[in-house]
């Protein structure tokens, strides 16, 4: 199915559309420049523009051009609206559910939440929506936060930014994905009331190149700066080493 994207007046960069019509030029078509610009994956609207209020199923003209997700035609027929059911369903990875929720006023935000909820892997928009959108439930995407993020980064920066987050929640978690070191020092770092001697171990215990020990010493007050340091020259000697060997 190929998509067009329109505000809430069913219009795109000034030009008016309507349901059922077809609109044709005959000048030369340019990606970016002139004719009509569509996509075939929801997600790749957003690429191009925030997310608009209204999206349309479209069928296209003979001639088009394509990049690697807008095409450009010389006619398009705006066949039917497409339903909020259907937007979701499109969405393949909760980012379009977050930007529709946070932009477009009225949205059915529960609805939206749920599905960020059911579509995020990552924990990144199960984040930013209980970051920047308002009336949701935050103890409930805080726990989604924390079950699909692989790294420490989205927990990291749930306990950041979000004023009621459980911080010693988040903390544990952050010290239990991180595998290399830099978000147990960006926690450390960036977070309020951190257990920075809890933290500072779990970064000498998981830097495997010191950069991240270095990191440590030089940008959290209270760090022990001659342990980290020497730890940060031991480990990039043996990371250079064993570099070395891995190419010889």
């Amino acid at each position: 199915m190929y998509i067009k994207a329109f505000d809430k007046n069913l219009k795109c960069r000034g030009f008016q559309y309507e349901v059922g019509e077809t609109y044709t030029t005959d000048k030369e078509i340019e990606l970016c420049d002139h004719g009509f610009h569509f996509c075939d994956d929801l997600n790749d609207t957003l690429k191009h523009y925030r997310v608009y209020s209204r999206y349309c199923e479209i069928i296209p003209g003979k001639h088009i051009k394509k990049d690697k997700c807008k095409y450009v035609t010389n006619s398009i027929t705006i066949v039917r609206e497409l339903t909020l059911s259907e937007l979701i369903e499109k969405d393949t990875t909760g980012e379009w559910c977050y930007e529709y929720a946070y932009w477009v006023s009225g949205a059915d935000k529960e609805l939206l939440q749920a599905a960020v909820i059911e579509k995020d892997t990552t924990g990144q928009w199960c984040y930013e929506y209980a970051c920047w959108v308002d009336r949701t439930d935050r103890e409930l995407l805080q726990a989604e936060v924390i079950k699909k993020d692989t790294t420490g980064e989205w927990c990291c920066n749930y306990a950041k930014h979000i004023y009621n987050a459980d911080r010693e929640l988040l903390q544990a978690a952050v010290i239990e994905k991180d595998t290399t070191g830099e978000w147990c020092c960006n926690y450390a770092y960036l977070v309020s009331g951190a257990d920075k001697k809890l933290l500072q171990a779990a970064v000498i215990e998981k830097d495997t190149t010191g950069q991240w020990c270095y990191n440590y010493a030089y940008f959290v007050p209270g760090a022990d700066k001659d342990l980290l340091e020497y730890v940060a020259i031991e480990k990039d000697k043996t990371y250079n080493k064993n570099k070395g060997d891995k190419n010889g």
